[in-house]
């Protein structure tokens, strides 16, 4: 054990687990939620206030309290203190009877994804990884929707059989091998097992190579945070990045009450849907990149934003045709890729706004742009969709559907009045062209 946990390979097995296993099981909550709602006899709608309450505390915690906790403890103790919180919250929430007991659940919920899934890990593998830090990053981020994928057919069919408290009780369970994986598989860093980070051989070599790229970008310009907030585009995106997060939002929320409710799905379908919306999820963060850097960011905001609207027009129908296998389909698919909306457009605008030399700067500020879906769909939603039923979930979407409509035209003008758009797109036409030359350079020789 104590060879397998010098090998950086074995802490990123043991990081995908912990994304695997922790996020897997936080993706439940829209499946819980109509069972939660028949069993107590309170609304969808003022249960997915757990929603609200656990983002807040999750942006308050981070804002203020997490950087001094793991400059003091360490990120492996904060993902066991994560994984202990999971267990426990699960636990309550199969107790859980009263609207104030499911709120102190949804507390915690917020503090779990902090504590035991995406921050932590990312830490780690810096710490782990010289080389090729990005790549399994992205691998190991990719277990979130690896894992809803195979759990909650799982759940489904546990809720199906058993009940949802059982079904959290499980969870509970899952949270002891989540605990496990993080005492045997994860250390804060390579020199507190006496090696060094992959890659520590190339640290030089990177470290030159990221110096001459700020240099690079350093000389391309750009605006610094304080100058870009005294332009409009500064706001504009800032407003539009925000209402845009709530498409991606609303159907990750609610697809439980929606597919359980006026679609009529039972269970164990619905959780095998649940598996393949997972899997689209994951499909849009690569779509969203891939458009980014092949048609430019403007038809890439344009075309995720012309999906969301498509995929909630295809729910809308739905509910006057359940029995359509392919429209169903269709319907997961569409609202399942436009769930990057919620919090991944941010990185792919801001360059071409107001440059890359100050970027690290300006994303963070737009961090509460992001949030904003998360704390206010189930406030704006949450009372019209109470009643679970087509006509209520036809308005909500309705309601969406002009949102990304706003949100799209907001954005657009948001970026055409960049700053530095000009400079960015002429910049990346030279560095296109001289890839060209460079290409056929080598075809000739």
């Amino acid at each position: 054990m104590k060879t397998l946990k010098k090998n950086p390979w074995y802490v990123a097995a043991g990081c995908f687990l912990q994304m695997f296993l922790g996020m897997g099981l936080c993706s439940s909550f829209s499946m819980m939620l109509p069972e939660i709602s028949a069993h107590t006899g309170i609304s969808t709608g003022s249960i997915s206030g757990n929603l609200t309450v656990a983002y807040l505390a999750s942006f308050i915690v981070s804002m203020f309290f997490f950087k001094p906790l793991l400059r003091k403890f360490g990120a492996k103790k904060l993902l066991i203190f994560g994984d202990f919180l999971l267990m426990f919250h699960y636990i309550l929430y199969s107790y859980a009877e009263s609207l104030w007991f499911l709120r102190i659940c949804g507390t915690l919920g917020g503090l779990v994804t902090l504590f035991a899934c995406a921050t932590p890990v990312s830490v780690v593998i810096t710490n782990w990884f010289v080389d090729k830090r990005s790549s399994v990053l992205a691998f190991i981020m990719g277990g979130y929707g690896f894992g809803g994928m195979i759990i909650l057919p799982i759940v489904g069919r546990l809720i199906a059989a058993y009940g949802y408290q059982v079904a959290y009780r499980c969870h509970a369970l899952g949270g002891i091998l989540l605990l496990l994986v993080t005492l045997l598989m994860i250390e804060d860093n390579p020199e507190k097992v006496g090696t060094k980070a992959y890659g520590y051989e190339k640290a030089e070599e990177i470290a030159a190579a990221v110096a001459a790229k700020k240099e690079k970008e350093s000389r391309q310009g750009g605006l610094d945070l304080a100058t870009a907030r005294k332009t409009p585009s500064y706001w504009l995106l800032w407003v539009g990045l925000a209402i845009s997060s709530f498409p991606g939002v609303a159907f990750r929320f609610y697809n439980g009450a929606f597919f359980r409710g006026p679609i009529g799905l039972d269970t164990v379908t619905y959780s095998n849907w649940a598996s393949v919306l997972s899997v689209c999820i994951a499909v849009g963060m690569i779509l969203m990149g891939v458009m980014a850097d092949k048609i430019g960011s403007v038809r890439m905001v344009v075309l995720m934003h012309v999906i969301s609207i498509a995929g909630y027009a295809c729910a809308i129908v739905l509910m006057k045709n359940t029995g359509s296998f392919a429209l169903l389909l269709i319907t997961v698919i569409l609202c399942g890729m436009n769930g990057p909306l919620d919090n991944a457009t941010a990185p792919y605008l801001i360059p071409e706004a107001f440059g890359r030399k100050y970027y690290d700067e300006i994303i963070g500020s737009y961090a509460g742009a992001m949030m904003i879906g998360n704390v206010c769909v189930p406030m704006l939603l949450g009372n019209i969709i109470s009643d679970g039923t087509a006509a209520s979930f036809g308005l909500a979407w309705e309601i969406i559907i002009g949102f990304s409509a706003v949100a799209m035209v907001i954005l657009l003008v948001g970026l055409f009045r960049g700053p530095y758009r000009k400079q960015y797109l002429a910049l990346k036409a030279e560095e296109s062209q001289m890839k060209k030359s460079g290409a056929e350079v080598r075809k000739n020789v």
